[in-house]
């Protein structure tokens, strides 16, 4: 009697240490795509990145439901802005042998962390809406919104980046990839 109470016992703590952490996880899956931007490859031999988003849904455990895309998961890569040749912010470079550089000006392209720890909530309708900041760099932001389907995320991107006034004129800049849509697949 004795003996079958302790091996009952230890079945229901090794069953109750199986299923708790696995309550407590949640499922993410990564989303990577396009951004419908054209890709404007350096002439010069610079590196430029292909207009992408990449991102990581977050699930609720043991569902197919999208609860939240979590913080510093959002990265952009590869966006610009067209610009006026020779005006601030503007890369105009050229040189003898391979011409010049497209008329972009270039935005901060790299993972956008949230002033909290939540990211982006995906409402019952699979929607989610936000912004994210660049930490530690005022005026550079990406505004974001999408939907979660099955097997792909899919919505609008914004990025802009507010250039610092320059010292010999006090001229001020600002680079807007405008309103971009994206597909981004698992």
């Amino acid at each position: 009697m004795r003996r079958t109470m302790i091996i009952a016992t230890l079945a229901v703590l090794c069953a109750g240490f199986a299923i708790a952490p696995a309550t407590s996880m949640a499922k993410k899956v990564a989303f990577a795509g396009p951004v419908d931007l054209a890709f404007a490859p350096s002439p010069a031999g610079f590196a430029t990145d292909r207009p992408a988003i990449k991102l990581k849904v977050r699930y609720e455990h043991g569902t197919k439901t999208p609860v939240a895309i979590p913080s510093g998961t959002l990265q952009v890569e590869g966006l610009y802005s067209n610009c006026a040749a020779h005006s601030y912010g503007c890369n105009d470079y050229c040189d003898e042998f391979t011409g010049c550089e497209p008329l972009h000006c270039p935005i901060a392209t790299s993972i956008f962390e949230d002033e909290g720890d939540f990211g982006f909530k995906v409402k019952k309708n699979r929607r989610f809406a936000g912004v994210e900041r660049v930490r530690d760099l005022d005026g550079w932001f990406l505004a974001v919104t999408g939907k979660v389907g099955k097997r792909s995320v899919s919505g609008t991107v914004r990025s802009v980046e507010k250039l610092p006034p320059r010292e010999e004129d006090g001229a001020t800049a600002t680079c807007d990839s405008g309103v971009l849509t994206y597909t981004a697949t698992r």
